[in-house]
This record gives structure tokens, C-alpha cells and sequence, in this order.
């Protein structure tokens, strides 16, 4: 349920377009590729030797790199229903507190599953909510839970 992650994956031979690089063509290869990581990108290289003669290593280079970027290192989230953990996840990496109206775009869900949902997970603490005492206006993570990386 999380976004997909952005992932380049370039495979390199040795031959012509190596050997007869030039220093300029050779320079704007490298700031391609740092524009990709500024961009969010995630760049996996390998050499086209890799590739066909040890397939498996590459499978589990790009697997690994998956697994990263889409798992609960922490173990912290296990037990917890999928969608509890992406909103958890989504409030961790929101610049701005997390409100109805953006589980709602980010999940396809209604507006009362939303707020219900919220609700669960500020009563076990892992939201705590914001606004007056009589309306709750959004989420952020609760105090206790915000030194947790996940």
C-alpha cells in the first residue's frame, strides 16, 4: 500500500560505450545519476557480466533494496492490520500533521473509515490528535512513538 518507490536499475558493459567514453560524456553520466538520488531515486548498478552469469546475486540486490524500502525493519508494526501500518508509516513521513481528507486521497477510503481509523490509533497512541476540544482537525505521531524508524 505504499507508494511505489522509485527505482532505477542500469546494467553496464565494459564494451564501446565504456572504452570510448569521453571525460564530459563520462561526467554527465555521473550527474544523471545523482540527479535521479536527489530526485528520489534508488539506482542499482550492474554489470552486464552480473547479469548473465550470476543472476541470482542481482535478483537478490534488487530484492533487498524492495524490502528496505517497503519494510517494517523494527518489527515494531507486526500484528498491526496493513492499512493501520501504512497510515502510521504516512503520518512518519508527513512534513504536516496527517487529517481525514488525506487518508481519504491516499487509501480510497470514506470519509468515516478514515476518521475511524485515525481514532483507533490515537486510543492505542500512535497518533495523537490535534485541534480544539470539541474537533479534532488532524493527526501527528504521538510523542512516545516519534524516536521509532521504521
Amino acid at each position: 500500500m505504499q507508494p511505489a518507490g522509485q527505482i532505477a536499475i542500469e546494467i553496464d558493459g565494459l564494451g564501446p560505450h565504456w572504452q570510448d567514453i569521453t571525460q564530459d560524456q563520462f561526467s554527465d553520466h555521473i550527474q544523471r545519476q545523482n540527479h535521479l538520488i536527489i530526485d528520489g531515486w534508488h539506482v542499482l548498478r550492474f554489470t552486464y557480466k552480473d547479469v548473465q552469469e550470476r543472476p541470482r546475486l542481482c535478483q537478490q540486490t534488487i530484492q533487498q533494496l524492495v524490502g528496505r524500502i517497503t519494510g517494517d525493519s523494527s518489527g515494531i508494526l507486526k500484528g498491526m492490520k496493513v492499512l493501520d501500518r501504512e497510515i502510521i508509516r504516512m503520518a512518519m513521513d508527513s512534513t504536516h500533521p496527517v487529517t481525514v481528507q488525506d487518508v481519504v486521497v491516499r487509501f480510497a477510503l470514506g470519509r468515516r473509515a478514515a476518521a475511524r481509523h485515525l481514532k483507533k490509533l490515537s486510543e492505542v497512541d500512535w497518533l495523537e490528535p490535534i485541534g480544539g476540544p470539541l474537533r479534532i482537525h488532524a493527526y501527528r505521531i504521538h510523542p512516545s512513538r516519534s524516536h521509532i524508524q521504521l
